[in-house]
């Protein structure tokens, strides 16, 4: 590389869009994120990179990378070979022809959490695939239109998305479940390349809970997916307790769009007016609805990892003693 580099620019050319000195650097746009990006890369690899640069000289980037096992926790390894790679060593190696693994829907386990990964690329769709078949049930798709079939078809808990997909991609997958009673109540994860703030509102405004920067951790990753499950979970006494769905929104409490706002409220409000009445029953409330069990049963176990039958005996409970 046919530049040289002073001490200061050396310490900051690994940030993101850093700018030199007037008069130092001839793109007055900054160094952009290419170096921040491969130094991510290289932590990753659990390894690192430096600069040596001399003015007049010239500047020698090295890369220092761990290949010995021992450098890499069991989470870090890949359990499954193909014809092109016999002998399988660290997760993050490409390999040519890679395909997902299917999990037959005979072995996916009912009181697992169920998770569909959406992504176009199959070597990273391979890879988050296994690191989630640990947990989770997994469903997999490669663009938007696949994945509305298979929430359509399956009980879905969360999708993990990347935004960039031919036919349908990220953003409009999240409106389209974001948009529809059947699916509104299913938090989603954008992951992108782009990190710019128009990129990002463009993601939020779509609906999604979460919007992860790649290239990523994927322990990180599995981290974001636990939190807002988790975070799920512990709504369930606020919205058994609330007279409506809470409106604030705080990393422990998740938001709600319109559609399961409104219907939180109407069902709160359902039971209440029919507090003594003993012939009240879930066919009264899917009649009021329109909607199907099937459907008013997921969105209550999504809502508060109830059935409905729980629900209304747990919110009569608090009313009465409210």
């Amino acid at each position: 590389m046919y530049i040289s580099l002073d001490t200061i620019i050396q310490e900051n050319i690994f940030k993101k869009y850093y700018q030199t000195r007037r008069g130092y650097n001839a793109d007055s746009h900054g160094w952009g994120i290419g170096l921040a990006t491969v130094r991510k890369l290289v932590e990753i690899h659990r390894g690192s990179i430096e600069v040596e640069s001399k003015m007049g000289e010239g500047s020698v980037f090295r890369v220092r990378l761990l290949v010995t096992p021992d450098a890499f926790d069991a989470r870090c390894y890949i359990n499954f070979a193909s014809d092109s790679n016999p002998r399988p060593s660290y997760r993050m190696t490409v390999t040519e022809g890679l395909q997902p693994p299917v999990v037959p829907e005979y072995a996916k386990k009912d009181d697992r959490v169920s998770i569909l990964i959406v992504e176009d690329n199959p070597e990273l769709l391979s890879f988050l695939s296994e690191t989630f078949s640990r947990t989770y049930n997994v469903y997999n798709a490669t663009n938007g239109v696949e994945a509305l079939k298979i929430t359509s078809g399956h009980p879905v808990d969360i999708v993990v998305s990347d935004v960039m997909m031919p036919e349908m991609d990220g953003i409009e997958l999240c409106n389209r479940l974001k948009n529809d009673l059947s699916t509104s109540h299913i938090p989603v994860i954008l992951l992108t390349a782009k990190n710019d703030e128009q990129s990002t509102m463009l993601g939020f405004e779509s609906g999604a809970e979460a919007y992860v920067v790649k290239p990523f951790d994927p322990q990180i990753l599995e981290l974001r997916v636990k939190n807002i499950l988790r975070a799920r979970r512990k709504f369930m006494k606020s919205i058994i307790e609330a007279s409506e769905p809470i409106e604030e929104t705080t990393e422990e409490m998740p938001t709600f769009n319109k559609f399961d706002k409104d219907f939180l409220a109407r069902i709160n409000a359902l039971i209440e007016d029919n507090m003594d009445n003993s012939q009240f029953s879930i066919a009264d409330i899917t009649k009021e609805f329109g909607i199907s069990r099937s459907l008013l049963h997921i969105k209550m176990k999504s809502f508060a990892n109830a059935s409905m039958t729980d629900y209304i005996r747990k919110r009569r409970m608090h009313v009465r003693a409210s």
